[in-house]
């Protein structure tokens, strides 16, 4: 995207957009209109540009139809994406797209179609034993990718349209017992990462909202006792109690960069550790945020209230992960009227 400044002139108010175009001349155009209208115009400039560059990986005339190489196309995607996508997901679908150019030589993707899905989902669920829910993962990244693609022109249909996939069995919410968290947090000998894994509980963060790429000083309002929670494309404020109140002003007071400086993949890394010498099996990291919101529905907090503090989409969200305990919730509440009749 090209760099975009405000500027007054006697035609009033507008945007001069500083770009290079297609054959590398620099060049600016001016938008009289919003900041959002010029941004646009930046973003579909660099759209034709991404298109040409596939054109001429390929060693395609520009003006002829295209054949592009799964290989090529891929590398180009996460070319293009690279700058937009956290780093995590970037990992994600680097990985996904070589168990697919390993399982496919390397073809055109106008070749790829159902048939050839359906053979991928097969090799991956029985010939290497992987488990629908990664499956399902992988399968989400294809169809994104190529959407990417019929996006620009270069495929006309998504191969995975109509692909069924291995029924997933849905796991029960896992979360942690008052004796688990008592555990959990006496096999951590790391102050930072005890601060890290307290400040989850009792704020039931994402695992990336509480790191550095996305929580900084300025998401802590120590007078206002909340923080701000960006996640999942949205963001949120959540209340801080005396616990974590108490946290985040010390570290704020001992001078650190940010609240919780640590490695993300580090971080899974010890939290597996940490979980294996308190003797608890079948527990990752998110499954603090579940607990998070598992003890409050637990105490009685309204199941509207826990969605907005998790930051779910929507209750009905909230509702299929906590299932279980608000079916046994509704069951001791229909007990209590055993003593009316």
């Amino acid at each position: 995207m090209g760099s975009i400044q405000k500027i007054t002139s006697n035609k009033g108010s507008g945007y001069m957009i500083v770009y290079y175009d297609l054959s590398g001349r620099r060049r600016s155009k001016t938008i009289y209109g919003s900041l959002e209208d010029a941004k646009a115009w930046s973003k579909s400039l660099d759209d034709r540009k991404q298109l040409r560059r596939l054109k001429e990986a390929a060693g395609a005339n520009t003006n002829q139809p295209v054949k592009i190489m799964v290989k090529a196309a891929m590398d180009d995607y996460l070319y293009s994406v690279s700058s937009n996508k956290a780093e995590r997901t970037l990992e994600i679908e680097k990985r996904v797209f070589t168990l697919f150019q390993n399982f496919q030589d390397d073809i055109p993707l106008s070749e790829i179609n159902l048939k050839l899905m359906e053979a991928y989902v097969a090799d991956r669920l029985y010939f290497y034993g992987i488990s629908p829910t990664t499956i399902a993962l992988e399968i989400r990244t294809l169809k994104s990718f190529f959407n990417h693609q019929i996006k620009y022109g270069l495929m006309e249909k998504n191969p995975t349209a109509g692909l069924k996939l291995p029924k997933v069995q849905k796991k029960k919410i896992r979360f942690l017992s008052l004796d688990e968290v008592e555990a959990l947090l006496e096999a951590v000998d790391d102050p930072d990462y005890h601060d890290l894994f307290v400040t989850y509980l009792n704020t039931g963060a994402r695992r990336i909202e509480l790191l550095e790429i996305s929580f900084t000083w300025k998401d802590v309002d120590i007078k206002g006792k909340r923080i701000h929670l960006t996640g999942k494309g949205s963001s949120r404020y959540v209340p801080m109690n005396n616990v974590v109140l108490e946290i985040l002003t010390r570290r704020k007071k001992s001078g650190i960069r940010v609240p919780f400086p640590m490695d993300y993949h580090y971080l899974y890394k010890k939290f597996r550790q940490y979980a294996e010498t308190a003797e608890i099996e079948n527990v990752t990291l998110h499954d603090l945020r579940k607990t998070f919101g598992s003890m409050l529905i637990g105490k009685g907090v309204d199941i509207y209230r826990v969605s907005k503090l998790l930051g779910h989409s929507s209750v009905t969200v909230t509702e299929s992960h906590y299932v279980d305990i608000l079916d046994r919730d509704l069951a001791d509440t229909v007990k209590k009227l055993d003593s009316l009749f």
